[in-house]
């Protein structure tokens, strides 16, 4: 089952949506609630300049044998920002950011011996003790270009750099944070 819902504004320069949405799914006796919404506001600042925002939230459950759990996708807060500058010769330059919660993971319990695949192997805590890795930042900038190469054909030029300020959105830490016991694995 899902339900989807959406309202746009258009004002002057400014045009905004509002969405949200609610679905529910079974798969391997796994029941999966999603239920969210997005505001999006974009401006027009200049001629050929525009501003966006977007603010995302994301409530996600996943329940089986009567234990719900919070979702992998689960995010309190997931914010995009940009700005976009048009040319008159079909040049677009654009810059982007993103702000968002981290994602969950599953940390290494222990690491066991497998005779069968006669490997070591991890063994890793249970959907309920997953840890959320911290939020992170990012911030790309992009160009392209929109060119006729027929009467009937066009093209576009696209080129992008991600993460611009070299921001290191994965801490560096140690083993320690990934492993939760003393596990030895020699």
């Amino acid at each position: 089952m899902s339900a989807e819902c959406g309202y746009q504004l258009r004002a002057g320069k400014l045009t905004s949506t509002l969405s949200g949405y609610l679905k529910t799914n079974q798969c391997d006796q796994v029941n999966t609630d999603i239920a969210g919404f997005e505001i999006f506001a974009r401006y027009k600042l200049a001629k050929r300049l525009f501003a966006d925002i977007s603010y995302r939230f994301i409530d996600m459950k996943e329940s089986q044998e009567g234990q719900k759990i919070t979702g992998t996708y689960d995010l309190n807060y997931l914010v995009r920002g940009g700005f976009e500058w048009q040319s008159n010769s079909l040049w677009t330059l654009g810059a982007r950011t993103l702000f968002r919660q981290g994602v969950y993971f599953s940390p290494v319990l222990i690491v066991d011996f497998s005779n069968d695949l006669n490997a070591y192997e991890p063994i890793y805590v249970s959907k309920a003790e997953r840890e959320r890795l911290p939020g992170y930042q990012i911030v790309d900038l992009n160009i392209s270009q929109l060119f006729c190469l027929t009467d009937k054909m066009s093209g576009v030029l696209f080129g992008s750099m991600s993460n611009v300020l070299d921001r290191k959105n994965i801490p560096e830490i140690g083993c320690k944070f990934f492993f939760r016991g003393n596990t030895t694995i020699f």
